[in-house]
């Protein structure tokens, strides 16, 4: 049996459909990810080839990595273990059975449900931001969130010195 080992981008998350991705390379024993080393914002991949700028650690990454891998193994090893004692008309089956039932939810919410896995409006302005993409994509952005950027507030500048601000140009107070 070979034990396969290496580093491996994993943990894919804040999604932009045909934008980006997030994802964190691992350190891995049989594609388990076990240390993160670095994380990414993908905007191709290609196998083992991938375009992508370097960013800080992303602990949402690192943190649906090891979900997704503790789940899978949890629904494997419960699913095996339910089969052994119900064949050897063991008590336990059910409960071993909903537990692997239930790590497999796990498993494909925080692997293929697209709520947990895009990114926010913000956090897609800021990741387009980081890769210093053109106009055109946050207009993708907006027409994918079907929202508008804000403009915020003009920035007012302070008043010359020369032009101070007198209380007697105001009308009084009347009340």
């Amino acid at each position: 049996m070979a034990i396969v080992f290496g580093s491996r981008l994993m943990g894919k998350v804040d999604e932009v459909p045909g934008l980006f991705h997030v994802a964190t390379k691992f350190a891995h024993v049989d594609y388990v990810p076990l240390i993160p080393l670095e994380s990414y914002v993908i905007t191709w991949t290609d196998g083992k080839k991938f375009r992508g700028i370097r960013i800080r650690l992303s602990g949402r990454s690192i943190l649906f990595a090891w979900i997704r891998a503790i789940s899978l193994v949890a629904f494997v090893a419960m699913a095996i273990w339910a089969i052994v004692d119900l064949t050897g008309h063991g008590t336990i089956w059910p409960v071993l059975g909903a537990s692997s039932l239930a790590a497999a939810v796990v498993f494909y919410l925080f692997t293929w449900h697209k709520p947990l896995r895009r990114a926010s409006f913000n956090r897609a302005n800021e990741l387009a931001a980081l890769l210093k993409m053109g106009p055109q994509a946050f207009e993708r952005i907006q027409a994918i969130y079907g929202q508008s950027a804000g403009r915020g507030f003009d920035v007012l500048q302070p008043a010359d010195a020369r032009e101070s601000v007198n209380p007697g140009d105001y009308p009084p107070i009347v009340g």
